[in-house]
């Protein structure tokens, strides 16, 4: 009996650090990484020929993008103003706050981009022009509201 209580003891102990280390990540973090994966991996990838080009998986990846860009705005509460997540080289910048409106305008931005370019994957040409229009949209809002913490 002593070692079932010992044992789950220590499994409880085990699952708690796993769901404090995970808290550790701001969910402004998750989202952005989950954009990059699809972007900057995904997307680039493709279009730099690291993998074959695929009509159903750009379409896929549209969709995808589509659907984190809608989460970014609740990513980024005012409670995670000044934070950073562990091992994140970015951080947002103050003025996200100051200008919400500005903020929203760059993710709009971003939002229309994606729609303008979702239909354009029927080449890889094709592809890769939208992949750049919507890289575009990306590096502005960060040239704007993310800063370099690492």
């Amino acid at each position: 009996m002593k070692r079932f209580i010992i044992v789950g003891a220590a499994l409880a102990l085990c699952g708690l650090n796993i769901a404090i280390a995970q808290s550790d990540v701001l969910s402004s973090t998750a989202v952005m990484r989950e954009q990059g994966n699809i972007v900057y991996r995904s997307m680039n990838g493709m279009v730099k020929g690291e993998a074959p080009y695929d009509k159903a998986k750009a379409e896929e990846l549209f969709a995808q993008l589509a659907a984190t860009t809608v989460r970014i705005p609740a990513a980024f509460p005012e409670s995670n103003k000044g934070k950073t997540s562990e091992k994140s080289r970015y951080s947002a910048s103050p003025k996200l706050w100051e200008t919400p409106d500005q903020f929203k305008a760059a993710i709009a931005t971003m939002a229309k981009a994606i729609a303008d370019n979702r239909s354009k994957t029927t080449t890889l040409e094709e592809f890769k022009g939208a992949v750049t229009a919507v890289n575009n949209a990306c590096n502005a809002c960060h040239d704007t509201f993310r800063v370099r913490v690492n």
